[in-house]
């Protein structure tokens, strides 16, 4: 069992925010490979390896309002409108995923 994440929290608040604003997101979990999330259909981000929902969760709110930036729910977390330097529709890997998959394969000595 893994210690109380303050994250979680927000991860409530989060979820019902982008279903209000009707944008489509799944978080899911692997196993021992931790939570992995899914933005927009079809897909237009993804994260893996999270060790909590509340991070997974976080990092899908920063993905959405990248992507969605003229949302209402990108005015309410995002602050400012954001111009995404890839073309939507491209998938990638945000720095924080890829610390976290390297941060996995070495064993969680990071």
């Amino acid at each position: 069992m893994s210690t109380p994440d303050h994250d979680c929290l927000d991860a409530e608040t989060i979820l019902n925010d982008l279903c209000a604003s009707k944008i489509n997101a799944s978080i899911s979990w692997i196993g021992d490979g931790g939570f992995h999330f899914v933005l927009g259909d079809p897909p237009q981000a993804e994260g893996w390896a999270f060790s909590t929902i509340g991070g997974a969760a976080i990092s899908l709110r920063d993905e959405a309002c990248a992507y969605y930036p003229d949302s209402d729910f990108a005015r309410k977390y995002g602050g400012f409108v954001y111009d995404h330097p890839w073309p939507k529709g491209s998938k990638r890997l945000c720095a924080k995923t890829v610390f976290l998959s390297i941060c996995i394969l070495l064993g969680g000595i990071c």
